[in-house]
């Protein structure tokens, strides 16, 4: 009985080696994973109650996860006074450099007047010189003299004309578009205007918190706010107490994504060439023997740190050298039953078909090893 057993165990073993390599996949531990969202407070305020709830129960709706006491009131009133006095500024500021652009206009074209009265009298005396030469009253050296004098008032009149022009583009680009010329180096805005464009934005930051977090009536000092999931996961929290005080992103809890879970896999770099986006890969639930399928969904050739921060299962301390990952989106089933089990089932370990590498045979043995 006991060399039947063997020799059915020995057959068992050979199949399960065979198989994979007759249909060019091969056997791979694997678990179920998935993204994990950070619930952090958007805003200055203390915790007024936590709700109660079930750690590890997957919610198909939002929740309310905590209660704030904010100070978004005053934060935006605070705010919005910023905005009014830098407005004002600004707009000062724009109505003092129109002014300084209107009189440099008047003064270029006072210049050109001169320039232009210096022109006529220069081109008088040529004409006076040129008649003197003419009668031999004058020698040349005299009348060429009077003729580079003219030329160089050409010279001045073009110079004051063109000053002209760029005081009126200047003049038209502040009266039609605020630009700011070359009175700011040649930025297209102020430093007040800057200033005034990042108040602008935090209001409007506030404000969106505030519609989210749906605030109480703006009659109360201290408005209220709860912190909601997004539905559709794992509440892992809340890591706060009735009381505490919440700085501006400060964390409150993770939330699991359990509809978006996969099955997390690792395989060598050098297989890499052996797996696409799309490619189907079957795998079944560690102890079971009903086979689920899915689609590669991402490759990361390279093991970053960054990429294991926001799971839900964290990676172990083992040599991750060598080694790629992939993500397999499973199939509508399999995703119903992660949400129908306890904790989403992150962490569970599965059997995946994957397509064989250069090393199959010596997977697969460590596969057996595990399994038996």
């Amino acid at each position: 009985m006991l060399r039947k057993s063997l020799v059915l165990a020995l057959l068992l073993a050979l199949g399960l080696l065979l198989v994979p390599r007759l249909f060019k996949r091969y056997p791979a531990q694997a678990m179920v994973n998935a993204p994990v969202m950070e619930m952090r407070s958007p805003v200055e305020a203390i915790v007024l109650e936590v709700t109660a709830f079930a750690s590890g129960q997957f919610e198909a709706a939002p929740r309310n996860v905590v209660t704030l006491k904010t100070r978004l009131a005053d934060d935006l009133a605070a705010l919005r006074e910023q905005e009014r006095m830098l407005s004002t500024r600004a707009n000062n500021f724009v109505k003092d450099e129109k002014k300084r652009l209107q009189i440099e206009l008047l003064v270029r074209e006072g210049e050109l007047k001169r320039v232009a009265l210096e022109l006529a009298s220069e081109e008088r005396e040529l004409g006076r010189q040129t008649s003197l030469l003419e009668r031999g009253f004058i020698s040349t050296a005299q009348l060429d003299a009077t003729r580079i004098r003219s030329e160089s008032a050409q010279v001045q009149r073009d110079i004051a004309k063109a000053n002209i022009a760029r005081a009126q583009a200047n003049l038209s680009a502040m009266t039609n578009n605020g630009f700011l010329g070359e009175r700011a180096g040649g930025a297209d805005v102020s430093y007040t205007q800057q200033k005034l464009d990042e108040i602008r934005l935090r209001i409007s930051q506030l404000e969106f918190w505030t519609g989210s977090m749906k605030v109480g009536p703006a009659s109360e000092t201290l408005p209220r706010a709860t912190v909601r999931t997004p539905g559709m996961g794992m509440l892992l929290g809340p890591f706060v107490t009735a009381g505490a005080f919440l700085a501006p992103g400060d964390l409150i809890a993770h939330y699991v994504m359990c509809e978006q879970s996969f099955v997390d896999l690792r395989v060598p770099v050098t297989d890499l060439k052996d797996y696409q986006i799309g490619e189907s890969v079957s795998f079944r639930v560690a102890g079971e023997w009903d086979f689920y399928k899915g689609q590669i969904s991402q490759i990361h050739p390279v093991h970053l740190v960054h990429q294991t921060n926001t799971l839900a299962v964290k990676s172990d301390d083992k040599d991750m050298t060598g080694l790629a990952r992939v993500w397999v989106r499973p199939e509508a089933a399999f995703a119903k039953r992660i949400n129908r089990e306890p904790n989403c089932m992150m962490g569970q370990q599965v059997h995946a078909q994957l397509p064989h590498g250069a090393n199959w045979l010596q997977r697969s043995t460590s596969f057996l090893a595990d399994v038996f």
